[in-house]
């Protein structure tokens, strides 16, 4: 079995840097030029970010050739894709969507924000869902609580109990919490000045009824 460790490490230092800076990102206030607001990245959109980061990484990595952890996704998975690993580029490029958009939508001020949020609380949801449930169901087979008919291969058990699905588990949650901190988030700018040349129509009205 190789590790090949200069890959891998290399794969953890990437994923390292990308987090730090997201971390960092996460607190800090960023203007938008168009609208001359500043919107707020919280921490937890970061927190989801650098899940979403790491598995992108290895998805990436298992996609170029490499085989670290490879072992974790079964020998079922390895004999069927060995050949073709390369079909592993259309999910990384999607996980890594999935990781930078909320992030980039926050920035924006949620362009489209019924749609965008949305889609944002849905793939948390999807996460939490896929990610807590196979850490449950993963940890409760090691643990012997669950006797699976077919036996399990416990290297593939491990990977995803105590890896993957945790990571999953993370990142919905990140989202998730990011989603409702932001809830009461200011509407985009279009909307807003929508809204506030309709109060100042009002006004007027009621100023000419009274004059």
């Amino acid at each position: 079995m190789s590790y090949e460790p200069a890959w891998w490490c290399r794969t953890l230092r990437l994923s390292y840097t990308v987090g730090a800076t997201l971390a960092q990102v996460g607190f800090t206030s960023v203007t938008e030029p168009a609208a001359g607001r500043r919107h707020r990245v919280p921490g937890w959109f970061s927190l989801a970010a650098v899940a979403g980061t790491l598995h992108t990484a290895i998805t990436l990595y298992w996609a170029l050739g490499g085989k670290a952890l490879l072992w974790t996704m079964g020998e079922s998975f390895i004999a069927k894709f060995s050949d073709v690993m390369w079909v592993l580029f259309p999910l990384a490029i999607a996980k890594g969507l999935g990781a930078f958009a909320p992030i980039w939508l926050v920035r924006r001020g949620w362009p489209l924000r019924r749609l965008s949020r949305f889609v944002c609380w849905v793939g948390s949801a999807v996460l939490i869902a896929w990610g807590g449930v196979n850490t449950l169901v993963g940890n409760a087979v090691l643990l012997r609580a669950i006797h699976p008919s077919g036996g399990f291969n416990r290297s593939t058990m491990v990977g995803h109990a105590w890896i993957w699905d945790p990571l999953f588990l993370v990142w919905g949650l990140g989202l998730a919490v990011g989603m409702w901190v932001t809830r009461g988030d200011s509407a985009p700018v279009r909307q807003r000045s929508f809204e506030l040349h309709q109060q100042e129509r009002a006004q007027h009205r009621w100023g000419l009824l009274n004059g």
